[in-house]
């Protein structure tokens, strides 16, 4: 994201990891407004060179709705804000996907790895 304002701030890179795929989309995101983001851009190193010719969330839509309305499961960091920003631009996870914020995280992660070992 640009900041954490989803009023003004917009998407820079969007990832999406299958767990049994692996990376299934990884890109970077064109702003359709802002122009820098000088804070974030010291965080995630993330220039407005470096998204300049990429394509705005608008043209890849499609393809994450798609890859969402198929997941069972999301896991993240602190997705909260990523699902603020994706209702932002109409991108919505399916009702019945199970949703694993960061306070259970760790706990998830460590019942996969006692669940394979």
């Amino acid at each position: 994201m640009t900041g954490g304002n989803t009023r003004y701030d917009e998407i820079l890179q969007f990832s999406i990891v299958d767990l049994y795929k692996g990376v299934v989309f990884n890109e970077y995101i064109k702003p359709r407004k802002c122009k820098s983001w000088k804070d974030t851009e010291a965080i995630h190193h993330i220039t407005p060179e470096m998204v300049k010719d990429c394509f705005t969330i608008n043209a890849h839509q499609a393809t994450i709705k798609n890859l969402f309305k198929h997941a069972d499961m999301v896991i993240g960091y602190g997705i909260e804000n990523d699902l603020r920003f994706m209702k932002k631009d109409k991108i919505f996870v399916g009702k019945n996907t199970i949703m694993i914020y960061k306070n259970l995280f760790h706990e998830f992660i460590a019942m996969i790895i006692i669940c394979l070992a």
